[in-house]
């Protein structure tokens, strides 16, 4: 059977005796072939041990125009069934690892997008990390930001949130410069985020969901690929944003309707008292010391805009909570 785990690199070594194939995918952590019988001998050597489950890729049809790439001096990653018709100037077959220019990149036109798909329209979750490892080091070689959109579904709901594959794949997300999108249905975005306490927690989910298509997710992250020339990661354009621009104008923000209500973290030490945003119709929520926190419909927040940014969290990562978890 196969297996991904998560072992302290002094025990690598050891990891050869009971099985017939090891491939390392981190500093900690391997894809192996191993007998079942073996699987306690397995456990009792590494922190975590994850079967390499299977993924569907899904087909998406709504494409985006190639010169809004173009304009915007990006790499874009489409993973998703073959059977999607994107044009692309390379094929990257997530099975067999290989990557097929096209002609026209071969004639010397610059890469800016490449299809990642499988002949059987499935991949295992070691595949997965490999894409996105690849995919980070291309653009890093190229020196471009890279937006890599992924529409595949997990069979296995054990599997389908926050899995130890995932957080691999973060360690490629953390050092590129780009995102990673990948479809959910907005009903269940929220599981993705919150933590399962498994023994590969805790790791920062570098991910962003959204259930767009192609075309509306990308035009969403494209404006904030070039907020910073380095190699940050992408959510760097919060603080940028919370400081430069409107009241979260980010992509999440936008997908909340207006009569929703949501939880907005307050500056520590750098707030009114309650009665203030009580005459607004906003609750002050008191947390722990000099933290508070605001709740209200999100069109009160709008409406608020001038007065509230001052006392909003700008590095706040995640700004919103808007769901239940």
């Amino acid at each position: 059977m196969e297996v991904i785990v998560q072992c302290d690199e002094k025990n690598n070594d050891y990891l050869t005796q009971y099985t017939s194939r090891v491939e390392t995918l981190g500093s900690k952590y391997s894809f192996l072939e191993i007998q079942e019988k073996h699987l306690h001998w397995l456990s009792e050597l590494a922190e975590h041990v994850e079967p390499n489950f299977m993924m569907a890729l899904r087909e998406e049809r709504e494409w985006i125009d190639q010169d809004i790439l173009k304009a915007n001096q990006a790499i874009l990653a489409l993973i998703g069934a073959k059977g999607m018709e994107w044009p692309a100037d390379a094929y990257y077959n997530l099975s067999e690892h290989t990557l097929r220019k096209s002609n026209l990149e071969n004639n010397g036109a610059k890469l800016r997008c490449i299809s990642c798909y499988s002949e059987t329209d499935s991949i295992t979750a070691a595949d997965y990390i490999k894409c996105v490892r690849y995919l980070s080091n291309l653009a890093t070689e190229h020196q471009m930001p890279i937006i890599i959109y992924g529409s595949f579904h997990v069979p296995s709901e054990r599997y389908r949130y926050r899995a130890l594959a995932y957080k691999i794949a973060n360690t490629y997300l953390e050092k590129m410069n780009g995102v990673l999108i990948v479809k959910a249905d907005k009903r269940t975005v929220c599981k993705y985020y919150a933590p399962l306490k498994q023994s590969f927690e805790v790791y920062a989910d570098h991910v962003i969901y959204l259930e767009d298509s192609p075309k509306e997710a990308i035009k969403r992250a494209l404006p904030f690929l070039h907020v910073s020339r380095d190699t940050s990661r992408f959510k760097k354009i919060y603080k940028h944003n919370r400081i430069e621009g409107a009241l979260y104008e980010d992509i999440f923000y936008s997908l909340i309707p207006e009569n929703e209500k949501i939880y907005v973290l307050l500056n520590s030490g750098n707030y009114k008292k309650p009665e203030y945003y009580e005459e607004l119709g906003i609750q002050a929520i008191r947390l722990l010391d000099d933290y508070s926190m605001l709740y209200a419909e999100k069109s009160l927040f709008n409406d608020y805009e001038k007065q509230l940014k001052v006392q909003i969290a700008p590095q706040y990562h995640m700004p919103i909570l808007s769901y239940q978890l």
